[in-house]
């Protein structure tokens, strides 16, 4: 687990931004991705986020294995991996972007 700069922006992204950009890379919220992917922001996911796009990918997208072992690898590259703790509340302020059908994204500062 690394340590955040101070001041560096923290973002967590909604299964359903990664899936779009992961299955429409032309389209708007790759961009958020490729920011991501240039060091723009730190980016954060969670097991269950992860365990959610493989499905998503799988199910809804027909995406073989290899395929979202190859994406997920990447991602999981990309960010830094966290767990919640039980009980904890943290200082740090974490923004949670997602896909809305009346915007582009949301955003949601906790």
């Amino acid at each position: 687990m690394s340590i955040a700069n101070p001041g560096e922006l923290r973002v967590v992204l909604d299964t359903n931004v990664y899936i779009s950009a992961f299955a429409y890379p032309q389209g708007r919220l790759f961009h958020l991705w490729r920011k991501a992917l240039s060091g723009q922001y730190k980016l954060l996911v969670s097991p269950a986020i992860v365990n959610e796009i493989a499905s998503v990918l799988r199910l809804r997208f027909a995406w073989d294995d290899d395929r979202i072992v190859a994406r997920l690898k990447l991602l999981t590259k990309a960010a830094e991996i966290v767990c919640r703790r039980p009980h904890s509340r943290s200082s740090r302020k974490t923004m949670t972007i997602t896909a809305s059908s009346n915007a582009p994204w949301t955003a949601k500062l906790t």
